[in-house]
């Protein structure tokens, strides 16, 4: 989604991590909900919705008159219980934007498509009353970012779009073929020490490997299922030619280290837009919205509109 939590000098936040990398969405009437106390100014509120068959929640946090969306990547765990960390995480949005952050949807099934993503995040608004939105959505969630800002120009009004492609590329294949692998043999292990290993950069892994994969143990028969359905749904994925009809301002951010979409990922979106992109250097990852201390100013700047 994810967008993801900030990478400090917390193990509690780095726990956090690797939950905290997918965000899908959808919505219709509330069937659920809870709220709790946090220090920005408003209730997080998880709320669970339907539409159709589907069942979804989301996070709210802020105060302010503008709406921000999230839309992280691909896991295997619901965000929903880090609400505190990433309101934590956007503390600095609090004051301008009112955050939405949307859960992947529940009881999708086979052929569910990124573009299906796209048309649910929608409704998912129109149901919020979102009428339109800054967005910013991190690898498989950038990808559900970009058809919304193409099949629904109206509801965003900047875009950033951190560590994902427009089209899947031989390095990307690899890593999700070898993901879906792992998780049709409910080989654990397996499936969190490759997502750690091609998530995160060498300095993170040698700090928390051992703890992002044992935090995370305990992946559920229908957390596979979803998974495996959400991971192959980036295989049939290809935006790259209509990337002309995004017409809001975007802003591209990747890294040269990045072992999943790769650098030229990042740089082929931003070639095509003719839009302004900042790649990290090597010493970043996939995961660098969660490693780089910069990353979510950036982001902020961007969206304010101050010059780098």
């Amino acid at each position: 989604m994810l967008a993801g939590v900030l990478l400090v000098n917390s193990i509690c936040v780095a726990i956090s991590i690797v939950k905290f990398l997918t965000l899908f969405i959808l919505s219709h009437r509330v069937i659920w909900s809870a709220s709790f106390n946090n220090a920005y100014g408003r209730v997080a509120n998880m709320e669970q919705f339907h539409r159709e068959v589907r069942k979804m929640k989301h996070i709210v946090f802020g105060n302010g008159r503008k709406n921000f969306v999230i839309l992280p990547g691909l896991s295997v765990h619901s965000v929903m219980g880090l609400a505190d960390a990433i309101a934590e995480a956007y503390k600095d949005f609090c004051e301008e934007y009112t955050v939405y952050v949307f859960d992947r949807a529940e009881n999708i099934r086979e052929g569910y498509t990124v573009r299906n993503m796209a048309e649910d995040t929608a409704a998912a608004m129109r149901e919020l009353n979102i009428k339109n939105a800054d967005v910013f959505g991190a690898s498989q969630g950038g990808m559900i970012a970009m058809y919304l800002a193409i099949d629904h120009p109206q509801m965003v009004n900047r875009l950033i779009l951190g560590s994902t492609l427009a089209k899947p590329n031989g390095t990307f294949n690899h890593v999700i073929d070898e993901w879906i692998r792992l998780a049709r043999a409910k080989d654990e292990v397996g499936l969190l020490e490759s997502f750690a290993d091609n998530v995160y950069s060498e300095s993170t892994l040698k700090a928390y490997r051992e703890t992002l994969i044992s935090s995370n143990l305990g992946i559920s028969d229908e957390e596979y299922r979803r998974f495996i359905i959400l991971a192959e749904a980036c295989k049939t994925f290809d935006c790259y030619g209509e990337l002309p009809f995004i017409q809001c301002p975007v802003l591209v951010i990747g890294a040269e280290g990045d072992r999943v979409v790769t650098a030229e990922g990042s740089k082929q979106i931003a070639e095509a837009l003719g839009c302004e992109s900042y790649i990290y250097d090597g010493s970043h990852g996939h995961g660098v919205y969660d490693e780089a201390a910069d990353y979510r100013r950036r982001c902020l700047d961007f969206l304010l509109g101050v010059s780098a």
